[in-house]
């Protein structure tokens, strides 16, 4: 689940109070960038994601104009999306978008993170009125807070019949 707050310190530490992990295993970036690949757009957030038993709790904090910050000016802050993670994400895309009006992908290739994790939203109208992220499976290592677990494939030139439609 991912929640955008307007400052990361204090949301860790509202989150510390209710639940107690291990701040070793907590995945922190302050200045986090992410280039939209169609506008080369950058938007910057500090990020923080809190492992929670077998969950993880994404705390953002947008820092630039967007999407995320509109959110956070619309709403105060609160849950933006719930995040599943896929152990098979090539299948996993080729049935969503085989399926895109049906679970409400949004784009027309999967997004890739700076670690190499495959994600991609489904718009909240055809969920129960939730913003959904499928990522694919990820662990921490030492080589990285987020190394996939399947090699990424590249989505780059998908054929047409695995691109959605629009």
């Amino acid at each position: 689940m991912a929640l955008i707050v307007p400052d990361v310190d204090e949301a860790i530490a509202s989150f510390r109070r209710i639940m107690d992990w291990d701040s070793r295993t907590m995945i922190y970036e302050r200045d986090h960038e992410d280039v939209d690949r169609e506008s080369g757009a950058v938007s910057r957030s500090h990020v923080a994601m809190l492992p929670i038993g077998d969950c993880w709790l994404e705390l953002i904090e947008p820092l630039s104009e967007g999407p995320l910050r509109k959110f956070l000016e619309r709403t105060g802050g609160g849950i933006h999306h719930v995040g599943f993670m896929s152990d098979d994400i090539q299948s996993e895309w080729d049935r969503h978008a085989r399926s895109r009006d049906d679970v409400g992908l949004i784009g027309r290739e999967p997004l890739v993170n700076d670690r190499g994790v495959s994600f991609w939203f489904l718009h909240p109208r055809n969920n129960a009125g939730a913003l959904v992220e499928i990522d694919s499976d990820w662990r921490r290592t030492s080589a990285s807070d987020m190394t996939p677990i399947e090699p990424t494939p590249d989505w780059s030139g998908l054929p047409a019949d695995r691109q959605p439609s629009g």
